[in-house]
């Protein structure tokens, strides 16, 4: 949060001491890290996906190892007197020509609830047609895009807006991945279709199996939300129901499932998702 501490390359210092606003004015990759008890849940696959993108954009390894992100993870919290309920940290890398990346961790916020679950408000939502460079990858541009319609969205009275590509597929609710619900199955966007692998999406495939339902990767395309009996996403925080979209009103029966079974993962549960 504002006048937090922030980490950087494991020193913890203040963000005027770094020009912060400038440096996220730049290229950089990123994962929104929800941690437990000052540690991150999921870390092995929070680091696979980041040095993924990092390879890919910039063509060289990160170095970033679990034992290096969790200490500095829990030196930031700790020195910024985060309880150790549950909070977000975003970890973010930069480009650097000279050899290894710059990192930066950063406190977002205080999550209000321990650990997974249903978020206790049903967001009314609009579709919001953009796109933007490499959305496999969480990035700069990806981030900035995201948050643009998101505070549209807000500005039209709405409380999310959802992502749908110039070839009418729902890709995710900005940046968190969409699910839609069709009787007895669920279905979810693939990454060929513009949806970075994430965290939260094999949160969201892991917990549909195991809560019992069908899940099938095939792309959720915005003209057929009049036959969609359900939509919800999978955040940080857990799941999030979508209550109203183009004139439809959602109930929330898949979404409690879902969320009742994420509230079953723990820390040394985290390889079920790798």
């Amino acid at each position: 949060m504002k006048g937090d501490l922030i980490c950087v390359n494991g020193e913890v210092t203040r963000e005027e001491s770094l020009g912060v606003d400038a440096l996220l004015g730049c290229n950089f990759v990123y994962q929104k890290i929800h941690t437990l008890e000052h540690r991150p849940l999921h870390a092995d696959l929070h680091l696979r996906l980041i040095e993924t993108s990092y390879r890919t954009l910039y063509g060289s390894k990160s170095g970033l190892a679990r034992p290096i992100l969790e200490e500095e993870i829990a030196r930031l919290l700790d020195t910024n007197r985060y309880p150790t309920g549950s909070n977000l940290v975003i970890l973010y890398l930069f480009p650097n020509a000279e050899g290894m990346p710059q990192r930066l961790l950063s406190c977002q916020k205080q999550l209000l609830y321990k650990g997974y679950t249903l978020w206790h408000k049903n967001l009314k939502a609009t579709i919001v047609p953009y796109e933007y460079p490499y959305p496999a990858h969480q990035t700069a541009v990806s981030l900035t895009a995201n948050n643009y319609a998101q505070r549209y969205a807000l500005r039209q009275g709405f409380d999310a807006a959802l992502t749908e590509n110039y070839a009418g597929i729902l890709t995710g609710m900005g940046e968190y991945p969409l699910f839609e619900v069709h009787g007895r199955e669920i279905l979810t966007t693939p990454l060929e279709n513009g949806v970075a692998d994430s965290v939260e999406r094999r949160l969201g495939i892991w917990a549909c199996r195991h809560a019992g339902w069908a899940l099938a990767e095939q792309p959720i395309e915005s003209r057929q939300i009049g036959t969609f009996d359900e939509l919800f996403a999978v955040v940080p925080q857990g799941v999030v129901s979508i209550r109203t979209c183009a004139g439809r009103l959602f109930p929330n029966t898949a979404a409690r499932s879902i969320a009742e079974q994420m509230a079953s993962l723990h820390l040394e549960k985290e390889d079920l998702l790798g």
